[in-house]
C-alpha cells in the first residue's frame, strides 16, 4: 500500500487532502481506492499536482463506458506512462495490440511494457510504459490520441447503431437494432 511508504504515504496524503471530500464519503473512498491501485512506479515519478489531476480524472470517469487516456512524463523524458481506460467488455488482445501501435507511433517509441487490470469495474485499465529514444515529445495531441484509441476500442455493434440512427432516427434506428445486432455472424462483421 502506498500508505506504508512514507514518501508515497506523504504524496497520497496531500492529493486526498487537495480533493477535500468528507472522510466518510463515497468520493473519498474511491479516490483512496484509485490511488491505492495507482501503478507503483508511477506514484514515486510523479508530482503531487499531475497525480491530483490524473487521480480526479479517473474518479469522474467512474463507472462510465468511456474511453480516455491519462499520460505521466518520466522527469527524465526516458519513459512515458499512459494509463488507459475502455469499457471491460471492448478489451481483446486485438485493441490493446492497436493501441499500443498508436502509443508508440505517436511518442516514437522503441519498445514498451504493459499490464493490464480488470476489477468488479466497467472499465479494464491499460497501462502502458513507452521507452523513448530521445526526451519525450511535447508535441503530442493527447487529445486526438484519445479519439484514435476510442475508435480503436469501437465494436461492430457500435457502428451498426451509429448508421441505424442516422439513417432511420433514434427511435426506429434502435427498434432495427435490437432486432439486427446478432442477426450478422463473425466473418461478416
Amino acid at each position: 500500500s502506498p500508505f506504508i511508504v512514507p514518501v508515497l504515504r506523504r504524496k497520497v496524503a496531500a492529493v486526498i487532502e487537495r480533493a477535500g471530500f468528507l472522510p466518510a464519503s463515497h468520493d473519498r473512498k474511491d479516490l483512496v481506492q484509485t490511488l491505492e491501485t495507482y501503478p507503483r512506479d508511477d506514484l514515486f515519478q510523479i508530482d503531487i499536482d499531475h497525480l491530483f489531476e490524473i487521480a480526479m480524472g479517473i474518479l469522474r470517469l467512474q463507472e462510465r463506458r468511456r474511453v480516455r487516456l491519462f499520460v505521466h512524463r518520466e522527469p527524465y523524458g526516458r519513459f512515458v506512462s499512459c494509463l488507459v481506460f475502455i469499457p471491460r467488455d471492448r478489451y481483446t488482445t486485438q485493441v490493446r495490440e492497436r493501441i499500443a501501435h498508436f502509443l508508440v507511433d505517436a511518442y516514437g517509441s522503441r519498445g514498451y511494457e504493459w499490464n493490464t487490470r480488470l476489477s468488479d469495474s466497467t472499465l479494464a485499465r491499460l497501462h502502458y510504459v513507452l521507452h523513448l529514444e530521445a526526451p519525450a515529445i511535447d508535441t503530442v495531441d493527447v487529445a486526438e490520441l484519445e479519439k484514435l484509441i476510442a475508435a480503436a476500442a469501437r465494436a461492430w455493434a457500435d457502428d451498426l447503431r451509429d448508421a441505424l440512427i442516422a439513417s432511420r432516427g433514434e427511435e426506429t434506428g434502435l427498434d432495427v437494432l435490437r432486432a439486427w445486432t446478432d442477426a450478422f455472424p463473425p466473418a461478416y462483421r
